[in-house]
């Protein structure tokens, strides 16, 4: 059975409080929802990650951006080894906005996926 994934991409938006309020508010609910093929999610800001990871929610946690790099110079950038070691295992990649404002192509997408 293919799972379905309804993730909330928070873009550069809530604080850290107000990601505490919002997820404390529906967590009952993602997790009402979060059936056996649904996998319900928040894609928030990248300060947000280790916040919402340690709230214990129904939610999984995604990352708005990944590089495809462990590590290197890439100022502003996050890897997935960083990503691993604060309990995110998961990722938005090809996002349109990304695609527009930072040039991202077919061929970075696919690094990243890999």
């Amino acid at each position: 059975m293919k799972r379905k994934i309804l993730v909330g991409n928070w873009k550069m938006n809530k604080t850290i409080a107000e990601t505490i309020d919002f997820v404390n508010k529906v967590n009952d609910k993602a997790i009402e929802v979060a059936k056996d093929d649904l996998i319900v999610g928040i894609a928030p800001s990248f300060v947000c990650l280790p916040v919402l990871r340690k709230l214990g929610t129904g939610i999984i946690t995604f990352a708005q951006n990944v590089h495809f790099e462990d590590s290197g110079a890439f100022t502003g950038e996050i890897s997935p080894l960083m990503l691993k070691e604060i309990g995110v295992n998961a990722s938005l990649i090809g996002h349109s906005e990304r695609r527009q404002y930072f040039n991202e192509t077919n061929e970075t997408c696919n690094k990243k996926l890999k």
